[in-house]
């Protein structure tokens, strides 16, 4: 309490001086280490996030589109702090600010209360301070600082600003609680029961001649994030991996009735999946189609639309590159799970890919047309030209079947963000969604 007291003194003080924006000297463990920037905005003490850092041993990432920055170390540390917010993502859970992250002239600003306090300075074994003019770092004593609590989805003492999001590769962090009430899916209803049969190792994939088939065809349903990782994240929205479980529990109890399909989804409920895990789980269900559901983001506000993806080493645009590193950067919460490794494997094993992204291509081609025919009714627009593009996405990467990913809306985007919130619209992409997969099933001569 006392250095928080300290640190509120000097940073009124610095105010009172005309201080805006400096660099501060930092002392290093006795040693002039150069210098950090300093800012002083609404009462609290900022510091330049990625260089202070660093100077803390930590790795860093940096995506400057979306104003985020990855914090982790080699003993099990990740912190994601990203601008406009007033909570760190520390190991999958939420640490309250002091104040929310900043962006300022192309740098990320946290409150310098989250390296003298927060978890950052007990993962690296140190005590930050602001005094005689300088940062001044040194070994921890072995007394620990005072901590912010970290607790699952704990509401920020005030709502952060709206704040533009990014496409670049990232993790989102989770909204307050109540806020993610607002528009949480209402309670599911008992899920029918796919029927999963198992098939002995000589039954090759299905036949898709008319009048050949020997079972019907298997989709397995793959409902992007979970868990430690939700995905996309706008304040007063739903996270986006509740979002996308509940646009995939609408589409599974919709195929489900479906005379020719057996259906399966990857999680059911908020659970984590490795991204190899959902590739292995399709490939176990010796799945005909893959699709992954998600919800997008971008800086540009204005950014908006239904877009649909499949797979490519190359990418059909810049922005299509950086959704599927949005998508790929889940990757950083797997660690080394047996499915993490597995992963590597299902790459090499994924000798059918220039077929299956045929397949996948005609796939996109008719979920673009059905969800485009009902895009008024869904109220997030289609863009004819730009609709279906291809990107490298790890998810689809180790699928040995024709593949696809969806991108239902961005929630940067103001009406996009509305309509994925709302049941409605939910149920109607489902709906488009379904009838985009029966139209191919009925083309490939499967019903």
């Amino acid at each position: 309490m006392l250095k928080k007291i300290l640190l509120t003194a000097l940073g009124t003080a610095l105010l009172s001086c005309g201080f805006a924006q400096q660099k501060t000297p930092v002392e290093l463990f006795g040693k002039s280490k150069g210098s950090v920037k300093v800012l002083q905005e609404n009462g609290d003490t900022y510091v330049e996030a990625r260089p202070l850092s660093k100077l803390l041993k930590m790795r860093t990432s940096w995506f400057g589109r979306s104003g985020q920055l990855n914090i982790k170390n080699g003993d099990g540390y990740f912190c994601v702090l990203r601008r406009d917010l007033a909570l760190a993502v520390v190991n999958g859970k939420d640490e309250r600010l002091s104040a929310p992250v900043l962006m300022r002239g192309g740098d990320l600003y946290a409150p310098l209360s989250f390296f003298s306090q927060g978890s950052i300075a007990a993962a690296a074994g140190c005590d930050v301070s602001l005094a005689d003019g300088k940062i001044i770092i040194k070994k921890s004593d072995g007394i620990a600082a005072p901590r912010a609590v970290i607790t699952a989805a704990a509401p920020p003492e005030s709502s952060a600003p709206d704040g533009a999001e990014d496409i670049t590769d990232s993790f989102f962090t989770p909204p307050p609680a109540a806020a993610a009430a607002v528009a949480a899916p209402a309670a599911a209803k008992p899920l029918p029961k796919a029927v999963l049969k198992t098939l002995p190792p000589s039954v090759a994939r299905m036949d898709n001649r008319p009048g050949k088939k020997t079972r019907k065809a298997r989709i397995l349903i793959d409902a992007g994030h979970g868990d430690k990782d939700p995905g996309a994240v706008r304040p007063g929205s739903s996270p986006e991996k509740s979002i996308n479980l509940a646009v995939a529990k609408e589409l599974y109890a919709l195929l489900s009735k479906e005379k020719d399909f057996e259906v399966k989804m990857t999680r059911s409920n908020d659970t984590f999946i490795t991204l190899g895990g959902r590739a292995k789980m399709a490939n176990d269900f010796k799945a005909d189609i893959f699709i992954s559901l998600h919800s997008n983001a971008a800086k540009r506000p204005s950014a908006d639309g239904f877009e649909v993806y499949f797979r490519s080493d190359k990418a059909s645009s810049a922005e299509a590159a950086e959704t599927a590193a949005l998508e790929n950067e889940a990757l950083q919460y797997e660690g080394k799970s047996p499915t993490a490794v597995s992963f590597a494997e299902l790459l090499l094993k994924s000798l059918a890919n220039n077929e299956n992204m045929n397949e996948s291509s005609k796939i996109a081609g008719h979920i673009k047309r059905a969800v485009g025919k009902n895009s008024r009714a869904i109220g997030i627009k289609v863009h004819e030209n730009s609709c279906i593009k291809q990107a490298n996405f790890y998810v689809l990467r180790g699928v040995q079947a024709p593949a696809v990913l969806v991108e239902m809306g961005y929630m940067s985007n103001s009406n996009d963000k509305k309509r994925l919130n709302s049941k409605a619209s939910r149920a109607k992409i489902a709906e488009s969604l379904r009838d985009g997969l029966l139209s191919y099933a009925k083309a490939e001569g499967w019903r």
